[in-house]
């Protein structure tokens, strides 16, 4: 698995069927936050990301990028 940051200005898009991937948040105060990417299944569209309580992040000015957690994690020997 490679992950791959986005700025917080650029929205997730939907892969697959997968309506509530799986997700990293970075923050500079904190470090990463593992998190959920919430899309519309009618629409496929971006609604917000959530916790693991699917309580909404609120304010993501406190976060600087995020990155997709897709595929199956690679071992580096």
């Amino acid at each position: 698995m490679k992950l791959e940051f986005k700025p917080m200005e650029e929205q997730p898009k939907l892969q697959g069927n997968n309506y509530s991937p799986e997700c990293l948040l970075y923050s500079s105060c904190d470090g990463y936050h593992l998190v959920y990417a919430f899309f519309c299944p009618v629409t496929r569209e971006f609604q917000h990301f959530a916790n693991f309580i699917e309580s909404k992040i609120e304010n993501s000015d406190n976060y600087k990028a995020w990155a997709l957690l897709i595929g199956e994690p690679e071992v580096v020997k």
